[in-house]
């Protein structure tokens, strides 16, 4: 019987017209194209949500024969909307005729209870007729009072549209609208009363006599309908009711009473065709479930295949993909449920023939959003159809490795016959796989490829891998190892990556297996040796492994040797660092774990040293201690876990109003970083050699015993250079021709190796003098450095430093060459030293600075060592005058606590000449004796014989012999300073005299007296300006009027100033001070720069000791005032 469908999709709502048929043949086609050009609310009853419907319609003439029968539930093919068409005009005509017709439509409506009706009277618009009066009514005017009064908007005048279309746009679009409007109403109406129908159908389903069939037919119409409408979505939410009922049916019935009507379903399967997905109703299946002839998988098939036409109808392509395994996997739980028996192979067909239908049927959706949302899904779908197909070749003989028997081509055959005579694409495709074992392995690697590919795509590595597993046992068994090496050892890094240790090992097995099959004796040793530290395997497998990697070591004797991977046998744990102090030697101590079955003897076990280009900077301030050291070394050689690591997160607290606490959340930080699988991207570590690194430089121990479990070694090196080195890496040479590597760079732990060279010092006793021999030695440190004997150190001072050895006949010299002897590491040698600075020339007391430059042989730069010493003695000169007079008076200090004996102080003037100098000092008996800061005086009086001598700088030089008072038989040493006098010539003598005014015979207090000034110029000098300031004690004199003037002294050698004071007090009053300056006028030219003339006038002192005060001790006597009686 040929399969016919039926579309629900092309269907159209069915109304029926009466009156004049003429008249509406004519407008039928304007009509059916107008209603589809606008969508229309269709608000439904019970507060449904609003759809928007493109309303189209079949209209068909009005007959009983058209009209709904009772029991007749068939919706799509009855009308829905009744209509009456009439364009009569003559109101006498409408009651004679029109009227009487209309009541006889009504009456057989209402005869059937149809209450959507609408009566339309379409007028023709005439223009000669236009100046005629208007009737005072019209036919549509009856037609409204007559049958509108309670429905007037089913009553409708319209312009006919073919003979004015200008006039009757505004008119033909309310009977569109309106149209529109009332048939959906109607459907409305007739659905409320469908759907009360099917509750009291599936309110009676524990009733006898209930069947699930008929009642599905009765849902599936209200479905048509809205399919018919453009309402998928609805159409979809009955096909789930249904599916969602029969699927409850079927888990009760497990538990308790099989319904009459569930037995037909679990009857044999004698058809197990696929999926068939199309837009039409199957009616060859519709109409077995109406017979109750139905299987259990056909009745599935309909009804996905109508749940997925109207996911397709809505443009849901990803939907569909997302419903097919639950569907597969409830239906096979379905018939497990029912105990439905079927033949080998029939679900496994059904699957497949199902699978490659949904997956056809979604390629057909090729735009990037589809096939993005699809292939979340269709990717298992993919590794579905696959394993099924694996299934049937292995039910059919077509497996690699296998020989088809007679049973097994019977069991093909058997399959082929329940899949009927539709000659479609799944069931061709499943036709040539099963044809032949060629095709078989074609089709199943192409599955199986689509499959990875499509979880690859979606980010789902892992599924990919696990499939990658299965298809290396495939190539295995057609003798391709290569291939599944390369999907074994995929496989087993996604186990390890993620921790499944068990399918790890036997993945494991697999390849190493693989790897003897193809003669890869390298990887074969290695994998070998993983093998044997995979501790979820028993221990003779382990053993075994671990025997054929010895047997292949010596067999083949590789040189270079072989390297593996150390983190998979062993692991570090745990290391303590410690550089010798003495020494630049290094040693570690690490804490192993073996994971190899048996004890084993380690030829060598070394770990690199490398040289860091970054410097390790730690806090200067804060020290770890070695306990703190050993920590974080320990928690760096831990390997990091990421699933352990911390979250960014954060706590938020928000608060109401009156400040009480309302939630408390935890929030990422960064809003950029989600939480995503971290092993989802395919980056996975390969299985390549670990290329060994530079051991040059490395800790080592020979001979090691290694235990399965915990074991501690110690690592040593020989002399390291000094630097800044990390851990790098680690190596284990299992036997000769294999060794174990750890990954580069894996280690962050530092070792700083420094070569403390020996240092030199110069300690003393107290603080170093200058200008007397000073004893202090060398002190030389050597640190871990080793010093031979017989080295030469040569010394070199900075001017004015003179050094010897103690006992040495040798002058002191600033150059100095000393032999040392041997000196052992982290040891210290003095090698005394006397020394010898000279007191400056200058009379600065304060430090001298000095350098001693080394040369030492266990550096080639030079070394510098700055020298601090105190001057032992200083003097100072001061000018002394007495009118024309001039004495020098030199103090010497000691400026140490040291004690000095000095004796013979001279004076030489050096310029200019005739100058005689000499001594007034008292006699002296020997030395004198000073320390402590004590102070010796020496004076001298200064002579000029020429008169006409400039009064310029006077140079001398001060000489004196001293001693140290503890060793005074040591020749005495001579302490030599400049001193530098200048204008030490008397210009001016001052003479100032106070005395009362005349008739007074006392100074009185608060009575004017006269001050008498009176300046001699006592030498020549180019001085002829001179300014006098009066400068008197504000407490004892007042002076009266001006306090200061100029005196020219061109001529004169002599002149007197008066000036009127007040004294304040009485007593013993020191004269007011009377102060001397050179005065230079403005526009004159000044003396440094002969270019330069002045614009103001000013004052410069003289120097001390050209002026000369006579009077500055001087005092007068002051009586009281003389009281008014007296007066």
């Amino acid at each position: 019987e040929k399969i016919t469908e039926r579309s629900i999709m092309d269907s159209k709502p069915i109304v029926t017209y009466a009156g004049d048929k003429d008249l509406f043949l004519s407008l039928e086609s304007t009509l059916s194209a107008s209603l589809p050009l606008e969508a229309t609310e269709w608000r439904r009853s019970y507060g449904r949500a609003i759809k928007f419907v493109n309303v189209t319609a079949d209209f068909v003439p009005f007959t009983k024969d058209v009209l709904p029968k009772e029991g007749d539930f068939h919706l799509t093919d009855q009308p829905m909307f009744h209509t009456y068409w009439t364009q009569c005009s003559d109101v006498e005509v409408y009651k004679s005729t029109i009227r009487d017709d209309i009541e006889m439509w009504m009456r057989v409506l209402t005869q059937y209870n149809l209450m959507d009706w609408m009566i339309v009277v379409v007028e023709t618009y005439d223009f000669r007729k236009s100046n005629k009066l208007i009737p005072r009514s019209t036919v549509y005017d009856k037609i409204r009072s007559d049958y509108g009064a309670k429905h007037a908007d089913r009553c409708l005048s319209v312009i006919n549209p073919l003979r004015s279309e200008s006039r009757s746009a505004g008119s033909w679009r309310g009977l569109v609208v309106n149209t529109r409007l009332l048939l959906l109403t109607a459907y409305d109406r007739t659905l409320l009363k469908f759907e009360e129908l099917i509750r009291e159908q599936r309110e009676r389903r524990n009733q006898a006599g209930w069947s699930f069939t008929k009642y599905f037919l009765l849902q599936e119409e209200l479905a048509f309908v809205l399919e018919m409408l453009g309402v998928y979505e609805e159409a979809l939410v009955q096909y789930d009711e249904l599916d969602a009922l029969f699927t409850q049916f079927i888990l009760n019935s497990n538990l308790g009473e099989t319904p009459s009507w569930l037995t037909q379903f679990q009857s044999p399967l004698d058809s197990w065709d696929g999926l068939c997905l199309s837009s039409g109703v199957n009616l060859k299946e519709r109409s077995k479930i109406e017979n109750n002839s139905v299987s259990l998988l056909q009745f599935r098939n309909y009804l996905f295949s109508r749940q997925c036409a109207m996911l397709l109808f809505a443009n849901k392509p990803s939907e569909v993909a997302e419903r097919t395994l639950p569907f597969l996997h409830n239906c096979i739980r379905e018939l497990s449920l029912l105990d439905v028996t079927y033949p080998q192979g029939a679900v496994a067909c059904w699957v497949f023939l199902s699978c490659i239908e949904i997956l056809h049927t979604c390629e057909n959706y090729t735009e990037s959003n589809h096939v993005e949302q699809y292939s979340r899904y269709t990717a298992g779908i993919w590794a579905y159809a696959r394993q099924k197909l694996a299934d049937l070749g292995q039910l059919c003989g077509l497996m690699p490795g296998q020989e088809q028997t007679s049973e097994q081509l019977h069991i093909a055959v058997q399959i082929f016959s329940g899949l009927g005579d539709d000659f479609t694409k799944p069931v061709e495709k499943l036709k040539r796989a099963l044809s032949s074992q060629q095709e078989f392995c074609k089709q199943y690697l192409e599955l199986s490829e689509l499959a990875m590919g499509t979880y690859k795509h979606i980010g789902r590595v892992r599924c990919a891998r696990s499939l990658g597993f299965d298809l290396a046992k495939f190539y295995w068994s057609i003798k391709d190892h290569a291939t599944a090496t390369s999907f074994l050892q995929n496989a087993l890094h996604c186990y390890e990556q993620d921790g499944w240790k068990q399918l790890a090992a036997n993945a494991r097995l697999n390849l190493a297996h693989s790897y003897s099959q193809l003669g890869d004796i390298l990887r074969y040793a290695k994998m070998c040796v993983s093998i044997a530290s995979s501790s979820e395997l028993p221990m003779s497998v382990r053993i075994k492994h671990y025997d054929e990697m010895l047997k292949i070591l010596e067999t083949s004797k590789p040189d270079p040797p072989w390297t593996g991977t150390l983190s998979e046998c062993m692991s570090l744990t745990d290391v303590d660092i410690k550089v010798d102090p003495g020494s630049t030697k290094v040693s570690a101590t690490f804490s192993l774990t073996s994971n190899l079955p048996v004890e084993i003897i380690c030829p060598h076990v070394s770990v690199a040293l490398l040289l860091s280009k970054h410097e390790y900077k730690s806090s200067s301030k804060h020290k770890d201690s070695p306990e703190t050291i050993r920590r974080k070394n320990k928690e760096q050689l831990t390997p990091s876990n990421p699933l352990l690591q911390k979250l960014p997160m954060a706590v938020r607290l928000d608060y109401k109003q009156d400040k009480s606490l309302a939630g408390a959340n935890l929030e990422l930080k960064n809003q950029k970083i989600p939480l995503k699988r971290q092993d989802s991207h395919g980056r996975y570590r390969k299985i390549t050699s670990v290329s060994k690194s530079d051991f040059s430089k490395s800790l080592m121990a020979k001979d090691v015993s290694l235990k399965p479990g915990t074991n501690i070694i110690v690592l040593t090196s020989k002399e390291t250079e000094p630097g800044n080195y990390k851990l790098g890496q680690f190596c284990v040479t299992l036997c000769k021709g294999f060794e174990l590597l750890s990954l580069q760079s894996q280690y962050k732990i530092h070792v700083e190796v420094m070569r403390t060279l020996p240092t030199v010092t110069l300690s003393a006793q107290g603080d170093l003098l200058a200008g007397l021999l000073q004893t202090t030695a060398l002190r030389i440190n050597s640190l871990g450095y080793y010093i031979p004997c017989d080295s030469i150190l040569k010394l070199k001072t900075s001017n004015g430093l003179t050094v010897q050895r103690p006992g040495s006949s040798d002058s002191l010299s600033r150059e100095l060459s000393i032999q040392i002897p041997e000196i052992k590491p982290n040891s210290s040698l003095d090698v005394p030293l006397c020394l010898y600075a000279q007191l400056p020339l200058t009379k600065e007391s304060h430090p001298i600075e000095h350098t001693i430059t080394l040369r030492v042989p266990w550096a080639e730069e030079k070394c510098c060592m700055p020298l601090r010493l105190e001057p032992a003695l200083g003097a100072t000169v001061r000018t002394h005058t007495a009118r024309l007079a001039k004495f020098l008076l030199v103090t010497v200090s000691a400026l140490s606590s040291q004690s000095l004996m000095v004796h013979d102080p001279a004076v030489t003037i050096l310029c200019p000449s005739g100058i005689t100098i000499s001594p007034v000092n008292p006699p002296m008996n020997g030395c004198i004796e000073i320390g402590n800061d004590m102070k010796v005086s020496y004076m001298w009086k200064l002579d000029s014989d020429d008169h006409t001598i400039e009064n310029s700088s006077l140079k001398t030089e001060f000489t004196l012999y001293y001693e140290p008072i503890t060793d005074v038989t040591q020749e005495p040493y001579l302490y030599k300073c400049a001193f530098d006098i200048n204008n030490f010539k008397t210009l001016f003598v001052i003479e100032c005299k106070v005395e009362p005014t005349r008739g007074n015979e006392f100074c009185r207090v608060s009575t004017v007296c006269h001050l008498t000034v009176k300046v001699t110029r006592v030498n020549e000098c180019d001085e002829i300006s001179l300014m006098y300031e009066v400068l008197a004690e504000h407490n004892m004199w007042a002076v009266c009027g001006r306090t200061a003037g100029v005196m020219l002294m061109e001529t004169d050698h002599e002149q007197t100033v008066t000036l009127d004071v007040m004294p304040l007090i009485n007593g013993f009053l020191p004269l007011p001070t009377v102060r001397l300056s050179k005065y230079i006028p403005a526009n004159t030219k000044s003396q440094n720069n002969s270019s330069r003339i002045e614009s103001h006038s000013r004052l410069e002192p003289f120097s001390p000791g050209q002026v000369y005060n006579i009077n500055k001790g001087s005092q007068v006597h002051v009586i009281t005032a003389a009281s008014p009686h007296h007066m």
